[in-house]
């Protein structure tokens, strides 16, 4: 298929471009004014409209709560197990449910979905399209980075149940992070000797890709002091806190009200940590969105 006088949005360029698009196998071959098309090839006139590359939602548990469904398609949070980083997101993503369409619908074309952060430590998140019938055939990478949390949610979630305070939050990922670390050097230094190695720990296992730096650990925080927490236990110094916040994109706080935390917080709050962002040289989705903040 060739997509023919198309007024293009790519992301890249601040201005739009008119070009045509050149499709083979369901990707994009080629984006390039002019293009002529193949003998007998479909071709689509788009003069006057206009094409946007798809969102791409970096968070979500979008296809692990079922749309209007309740408690039986509620799979993101394990509410018997606080330290849980064995758990796959992608068990739990159901194509077929009907949130995922409204999303494709909306432009949403990539989502970023795993667990949500009633546990410490509560398994992997992966990126997905919003297309298909099997997941496994809709995966882009999996997994993508471990989900740990602090705050509010595993305070109470588990509150009657081993954690009443940020302090264990705290202690209990630490204590996993040092269990695994110790499991992974007596696994390493067993080599091939199976006598050697420690029994296996699925647990354990989950922890390695973090240890060695081949997956992140997904941080989610409620208050500037869980953000320090985090950074404390990764060993980090605040000073290069700016270093971190290499990409940072942020939306509006649509429920505000819903949390108390919230409440006190408006639009120009948020415009007014994008412009200290912005001035640290962190990238912003969009700088245009600064200057209009800023006046």
């Amino acid at each position: 298929m060739l997509i023919k006088n198309a007024i293009l949005y790519t992301a890249v360029r601040p201005e739009p471009v008119q070009a045509d698009i050149s499709l083979e196998h369901g990707k994009i071959k080629a984006i390039a004014p002019g293009i002529s098309p193949a003998p007998g090839e479909e071709v689509v006139d788009a003069a006057g409209l206009r094409i946007y590359p798809g969102f791409v939602d970096a968070h979500t548990h979008l296809g692990l709560d079922g749309y209007g469904m309740g408690y039986d398609s509620i799979d993101y949070n394990e509410m018997g197990n606080i330290i849980s980083p064995q758990l796959r997101g992608v068990d739990s993503f159901n194509p077929q449910d009907r949130s995922i369409e409204m999303a494709r619908r909306g432009g949403v074309t990539t989502v970023g979905v795993g667990p949500g952060s009633a546990n410490v430590l509560g398994g992997t998140f992966f990126a997905v399209k919003t297309w298909g019938r099997c997941v496994d055939d809709m995966v882009v990478k999996n997994p993508v980075a471990m989900k740990c949390a602090f705050g509010e949610n595993p305070r109470r979630c588990y509150f009657d149940k081993g954690d009443s305070s940020r302090m264990t939050t705290a202690a209990k990922l630490r204590d996993m992070l040092f269990q695994a670390r110790e499991y992974l050097e007596r696994k390493e230094a067993a080599g091939d000797d199976a006598l050697k190695r420690p029994k296996f720990d699925m647990k354990m296992e989950a922890l390695i890709p973090v240890l060695k730096g081949e997956m992140p650990l997904k941080a989610h925080a409620h208050r500037a002091d869980d953000i320090c927490t985090a950074l404390r236990i990764g060993h980090l110094n605040l000073c290069f806190l700016q270093e971190i916040a290499q990409h940072f994109a942020v939306h509006g706080i649509i429920i505000y009200h819903k949390y108390f935390r919230l409440r006190r917080i408006q639009f120009c709050t948020v415009g007014k940590i994008l412009c200290c962002l912005a001035h640290l040289g962190t990238k912003i989705s969009d700088r245009r969105i600064i200057n209009d903040l800023l006046l």
